[in-house]
């Protein structure tokens, strides 16, 4: 199909311009230009107009649905170079967590940023260890980092759910970028298991917590999403948010 097609190209044009970087420069240029593409992503794809009436977005003010949209529809991890996949993956997270941060960015009195530095702090005492290789310790921390932000940033839309949910086009968004962290973090998970790579006792411990959560929180904002026949967008995050709970 043109979707899968379009994809893989994507996938494709990734690997080759991270191997070409570091090749030509360093694996850390590479890493820089990944953090740059998702900037460049995430600034096309705000501050647009909301769709025409009688449109499915023709509520959405502000233009968060297209951001979202975007990175939902970047890559679908089933497609690319599966040697080079963790660059394909780094970006689509990159962008959905920037998004996200836009999305979730008004609230001045929300410690979730706090909540975010503090965690980066755990993920680095836990995955930075002389003892793993490379590969293991990338794709851990990729998978620990996807899966926190979704963690931190369901929390939050669950616990202020009496604000956003006024504002239904960025609930909608939020809960997809959210899910879009979690989902990469997933992929990982699994990609880590099928690899046969080993893990310590206390990372295996915490990705299972930070899933389970995930899983929680998914049922406690479904709870809250009523009213769905009347508003479109409330019900399309209660079916977005059943899937990421049956999912994780």
């Amino acid at each position: 199909t043109l979707p899968s097609l379009l994809q893989s190209l994507l996938s494709s044009l990734i690997n080759s311009t991270v191997r070409q970087i570091t090749k030509l420069h360093s694996e850390s240029d590479a890493k820089k230009w990944i953090e740059n593409a998702a900037d460049g992503m995430v600034q096309a794809c705000s501050d647009l107009s909301a769709g025409e009436e009688g449109d499915a977005d023709h509520d959405d003010d502000d233009g968060w649905l297209p951001l979202a949209c975007a990175a939902e529809r970047m890559i679908d991890f089933q497609y690319g170079d599966e040697e080079h996949c963790a660059d394909v993956i780094a970006l689509k997270l990159s962008f959905a967590m920037l998004a996200l941060d836009r999305c979730l960015a008004d609230d001045d009195t929300s410690d979730r940023e706090n909540q975010l530095k503090q965690a980066t702090t755990r993920l680095n005492e836990l995955v930075i260890k002389d003892d793993s290789n490379d590969t293991t310790k990338r794709m851990l921390q990729i998978a620990m980092q996807g899966l926190t932000h979704a963690e931190i940033s369901l929390r939050y839309i669950d616990t202020n759910s009496d604000a956003i949910m006024r504002d239904h086009p960025l609930l909608l968004a939020a809960v997809m970028l959210s899910g879009e962290c979690a989902f990469a973090g997933l992929h990982v998970s699994k990609q880590i298991e099928m690899c046969n790579l080993q893990l310590e006792a206390d990372e295996k411990v915490a990705l299972v917590e930070l899933m389970s959560i995930i899983e929680t929180t998914c049922n406690n904002i479904k709870k809250k999403c009523t009213s769905v026949i009347a508003y479109p967008h409330l019900r399309r995050v209660k079916e977005y948010i059943t899937r990421l709970g049956k999912t994780i």
